[in-house]
């Protein structure tokens, strides 16, 4: 009987708490802000490539923060963290794929 109550104890204290939740919460907005920011700010709108690598670098962290410990990926099996990372690096090799070939595509349309 005692190992039961062991295994909820490890069980319950595998989860998050609500201060962790408040916190991931706090970094999700502070991250928001700066991404909207980020957008007005005049620099990163001469410089669109770095624009977009911020807001994207900025995006697939909270992608991260999200699904690790809103969605309890953090705490759950690694089969169905996979469920979720594959299909992000396919999107980001093809949305690279896709910025390099419009970038080629520019380059030779001027040349």
């Amino acid at each position: 009987m005692s190992t039961e109550h062991g295994a909820e104890i490890d069980h319950e204290e595998a989860h998050a708490t609500v201060r962790t939740y408040a916190v991931i919460l706090a970094i999700l907005a502070v991250v928001t802000l700066l991404e909207v920011g980020t957008y007005f700010v005049p620099w990163f709108q001469a410089h669109r490539v770095i624009l977009f690598s911020t807001l994207a670098v900025m995006a697939i962290g909270k992608f991260g923060l999200v699904i690790g410990y809103y969605m309890h990926l953090r705490y759950d099996a690694a089969y169905y963290s996979r469920v979720f990372l594959i299909p992000l690096v396919l999107a980001v090799v093809i949305v690279v794929i896709v910025a390099v070939l419009t970038g080629m595509r520019k380059l030779l349309i001027l040349a």
